[in-house]
């Protein structure tokens, strides 16, 4: 039986890197939820629904994006990459350009 050597593989819906690091699971779930929130853009994101059920529809996504967490070895970039002011952005209705992020996150701080 030959056995391969590999850098990362799946395991039970979560990425394993052979570094231990959780760097490449954190950036797919990340991306796993931003997908969900594109698809949900017109619907409810850029629509005249409150603000206070905006938050409310965020609770859904924050089981998709923990999955597997009890697993990773997290540090403080991790978290804040992981509850970065993106969420309230699209809440808000807020257009996200990589560009002008720095300076809609500062907006977004004082609200």
């Amino acid at each position: 039986m030959n056995v391969q050597i590999v850098d990362s593989f799946p395991y039970l819906g979560s990425q394993i890197h052979s570094s231990g690091s959780s760097d490449t699971e954190i950036s797919r779930r990340i991306i796993i939820v931003r997908a969900c929130m594109r698809s949900l853009d017109r619907g409810i994101w850029h629509s005249g629904i409150s603000v206070t059920t905006k938050f409310g529809c965020i609770t859904h996504f924050i089981p998709v994006l923990l999955y597997g967490c009890e697993a990773w070895s997290t540090t403080g970039a991790h978290l804040k990459r992981l509850f970065s002011n993106l969420i309230f952005l699209y809440l808000l209705g807020v257009a996200v350009s990589l560009n002008s992020m720095k300076w809609k996150n500062v907006l977004i701080l004082k609200i």
